[in-house]
């Protein structure tokens, strides 16, 4: 596993400092279960063994299946070999979606399988569901960030394929459409539209093909920009402070450590808790190994590793070179140069989710400068609170 590098720097006094080029998340893939029914081992005839599906014939949305097995208590789960997925808790359900089946026919077998633990689960019966997607997603833009530092990522983006020739696009607020992306013909169809003239805020992406309609959810941000996969809602999130390579001028600065800490918890429903070592997010020192350019380096980087579509863990390194590190608290000096707690909160926002953007009023801009802000702003507030919604908790 490997972390992310976004980094901030910073201009005193007029002097810029060279700037490297911005990191991006490394995505650890889920190792998914490659076990299909097909070929688990030593299959195994149940005589009178049943098993029933139940579920939508064409599939539009994320649809949920539920399978029923009867007629042999040897069963223990039930498993979808081309789809990777598997259920071990009564009532069976698997869940299927556009983004995961090809567009047209999709013949799915459901094997009954026993219950052990190995690669060799035995086979004790299969049954087949078929489904028709009349649009496979192949990807599009779950956020539209106009202020991202990622020019990917200021636009509604859409790659589609279609049991059927011909298909358009439209965003909707609400039941009113908003926007047209326009009709293509052809069984594929990509669009890069800009958002312009949109307010921020949930949007539906309505893609249509046959007569057939899938509806994907897309959000756009206000002044904020979104780096990936968060780490799960609503939970209690260790982390430690290892002071190996502190400097004597950070004197203090576990103290602007819980306070960064304590300023995210009251706009997330997040909770976070101290721990001596081993905690899901580490806050630890870098010398000339991890900044080459000492105090003309980044003062910090923050980010986290993903696995299986969220976040798992998280680092912040502090350069050990840098003056910024120096003054604590989340003020200014006397130059209207932010203090050390708005690089910490800067860095602690790449860890839980948060991009650049290119708006210098908000925290997550990546140059620090004369008036710059020194704690979160309303941008970070509004996008840590969809990404943590207190609410849900």
């Amino acid at each position: 596993m490997s972390s992310p590098t976004p980094s901030w720097f910073r201009t005193r006094r007029g002097r810029a400092l060279l700037a490297a080029g911005l990191g991006g998340l490394v995505v650890v893939p889920v190792a998914v279960n490659s076990l299909s029914p097909a070929g688990a081992a030593n299959p195994v005839s149940a005589a009178g063994i049943k098993i029933s599906v139940a579920g939508p014939a064409t599939v539009t949305a994320s649809a949920a299946y539920t399978v029923t097995v009867t007629g042999d208590s040897r069963v223990c789960g039930v498993m979808e070999g081309t789809t990777n997925q598997i259920d071990k808790k009564k009532p069976y359900r698997l869940t299927f979606s556009p983004q995961n089946l090809k567009a047209g026919t999709n013949k799915l077998s459901i094997a009954a399988i026993g219950c052990s633990d190995t690669n060799s689960f035995p086979v004790y019966g299969t049954a087949t569901k078929t489904l028709t997607v009349p649009v496979h997603v192949g990807e599009y833009s779950r956020w539209v960030a106009p202020a991202s530092s990622d020019a990917g990522q200021r636009k509604v983006r859409l790659k589609v394929s279609t049991a059927k020739s011909g298909v358009s696009a439209k965003l909707l607020r609400g039941t009113t459409t908003v926007k047209s992306l326009g009709r293509k013909t052809g069984k594929s169809a990509t669009y890069s539209v800009s958002p312009k003239g949109l307010k921020a805020g949930t949007y539906t992406l309505a893609v249509t093909s046959g007569g057939k309609t899938v509806k994907l959810r897309t959000t756009i941000t206000n002044g904020w920009a979104p780096m990936l996969s968060p780490f799960p809602r609503c939970n209690t999130l260790t982390w430690n402070y290892d002071a190996k390579g502190e400097p004597a001028r950070a004197a203090g600065i576990e103290k602007d450590l819980r306070g960064a800490f304590s300023r995210v918890a009251t706009v997330t429903g997040l909770k976070f808790k101290q721990v001596k070592s081993g905690g899901t997010i580490e806050v630890n020192w870098g010398g000339s190994d991890r900044f080459p350019d000492g105090g003309s380096d980044a003062a910090g980087v923050g980010g986290s590793t993903v696995s299986g579509g969220r976040a798992i863990s998280g680092a912040l390194t502090l350069n050990s070179a840098s003056t910024w590190v120096g003054m604590p608290g989340f003020g200014h000096d006397a130059g209207n140069f932010p203090a050390r707690g708005g690089l910490i909160l800067h860095e602690l926002g790449h860890v839980l989710g948060l991009n650049h953007v290119t708006n210098k009023k908000a925290l997550m801009y990546p140059v620090s400068s004369n008036g710059s802000p020194s704690t979160l702003t309303a941008y970070e507030k509004s996008g840590l609170k969809l990404l943590y919604p207190a609410a849900s908790c």
